[in-house]
């Protein structure tokens, strides 16, 4: 007679079946994370970009964002601040505004942070993610 119940190979086939599942969704997770901060990294970047294209207006002057390669710091209007997410600039650029708010220096380069890409343009100097 048979008894009634799972075989030691039906459970073991089982036990491996989730162990991919989880290991697939947990691959699926740390990259959906990493996205995120890559995300927030470079909304905080336009932030501070659009803040010093607003500080140059509204105190006519020219003022600066510099970004240096390899680093996770970045100048803003003299202020040094951190990017979020411990990543750190691809490219070596400078964001220079005038009174009206128009890119001088860097006006139509892209900045590279982490997998993503901030872009200021030459005349208007809005800054995007791309």
């Amino acid at each position: 007679m048979y008894k009634k119940g799972f075989s030691i190979i039906e459970l073991i086939i089982v036990i491996v079946v989730l162990g991919i599942l989880a290991v697939a969704i947990l691959y699926r997770f740390g990259s959906i994370t990493s996205d995120a901060s890559a995300t927030v990294a470079v909304d905080q970047v336009i932030a501070d970009i659009q803040y010093v294209q607003i500080l140059a207006m509204s105190q006519s002057a020219q003022k600066s964002i510099s970004f240096t390669a390899g680093s996770d710091s970045y100048n803003v209007a003299g202020e040094i601040k951190k990017i979020p997410g411990g990543l750190t600039a691809e490219n070596t650029i400078t964001f220079t505004f005038n009174s009206l708010g128009e890119p001088t220096t860097g006006g139509g380069q892209t900045l590279i942070i982490g997998n993503k890409q901030i872009k200021v343009w030459a005349i208007t100097g809005k800054a995007e993610g791309l």
